[in-house]
């Protein structure tokens, strides 16, 4: 389980239990903290740092974000699942992901194996 900050202020916990290894990436939902709206809490605050904003339907309270360099995520102790950076996806009814983009190897490997071993797993004994 991981912490989800934005702005240095703890959000919602994900799990990441999504990824992409070969791209150092990982994403999962977020469960959000409190009761806060998190389309509105995504769409000030990239309107407020003049953060792009590839889609958004307030409707469905739809969004999905270029990266936010402000939205964090720590492991329980503290040290930070840093990449390029942080993006936000999702609306309303099926919920809200992160995706952190190009974690370096060799953290990558270190912090997801599990990740690692099952994409190996899908691809032994495919020639290229």
């Amino acid at each position: 389980m991981y912490r989800v900050l934005l702005n240095d202020q703890l959000i919602g916990i994900a799990h990441l239990e999504a990824a992409d290894p070969p791209m150092g990436v990982v994403s999962g939902g977020i469960v959000f903290h409190e009761a806060i709206s998190p389309y509105e809490l995504f769409v000030c605050h990239c309107r407020e740092h003049k953060i792009i904003v590839n889609s958004a339907e307030p409707g469905y309270e739809f969004i999905d974000t270029q990266v936010i360099p402000q939205l964090r995520v720590l492991r329980a102790d503290g040290v930070e699942i840093s990449g390029q950076g942080c993006c936000v996806t999702g609306f309303k009814e099926d919920g809200y992901a992160i995706t952190i983009l190009g974690i370096p190897y060799p953290f990558y490997g270190e912090e997801f194996p599990h990740h690692c071993k099952a994409y190996d797993e899908r691809f032994r004994g495919i020639d290229p």
